[in-house]
């Protein structure tokens, strides 16, 4: 087969599932702002801070889908913004998932309904530096690090470029490791 230009272009984007994609993201955001009235309550800085980055994620893929759907534009500064979001999206959520787990352990022991609310706020502030701290730490780090800012994948947007030195893997796997470290060493 002789490739032409015609060949080259051809889509390779998920255009099936546009329909579904957004319409998707819409139903979770929305399930997710009725889930966060309830954390709300509690005051509880993780339980607030899951649903609130669900919401971010599942608005970016309804905007992305929108907005790359058959094509791949280049918008510099969003494209710069979304890919940092992304960037730090997967480590954020295995920080949430270690201070979670740290939660529900220390609601599990006998008498820590007076140590939860006693702490909470050490609690809140800890949990915020490490799941809002080392991933704004860390996301000039992947913007260094990449081969390239961002890459535009037809009918998702923008992502991260890749990160194939051996460094840069360190740096991304390094802060799981030290968030599994602090939420252990402090109890």
């Amino acid at each position: 087969m002789q490739m032409t230009s015609q060949t080259i272009a051809e889509s390779t984007g998920f255009s099936r599932s546009f329909p579904a994609l957004p319409i998707l993201s819409a139903i979770a955001t929305t399930c997710c702002l009725l889930a966060l009235r309830s954390f709300i309550i509690t005051r509880v800085f993780i339980l607030i801070f899951y649903p609130s980055f669900l919401i971010i994620g599942n608005v970016l893929v309804f905007i992305n889908t929108i907005v790359w759907r058959g094509n791949t534009r280049n918008i510099p500064i969003y494209c710069d913004i979304v890919a940092q979001i992304w960037g730090v999206y997967s480590l954020t959520f295995y920080l949430i998932a270690i201070c979670i787990s740290k939660f529900l352990w220390t609601i599990s022991l006998p008498s820590s309904s007076i140590k939860v609310y006693d702490t909470r706020k050490q609690t809140n502030r800890r949990d915020a530096f490490i799941c809002m701290g080392l991933p704004l730490v860390l996301s000039p780090i992947y913007f260094i690090l990449s081969r390239k800012r961002y890459s535009i994948v037809e009918d998702f947007g923008p992502h991260t470029g890749p990160i194939l030195a051996i460094d840069s893997f360190l740096f991304s796997v390094g802060p799981v490791l030290v968030g599994t470290v602090l939420s252990v060493g402090f109890y």
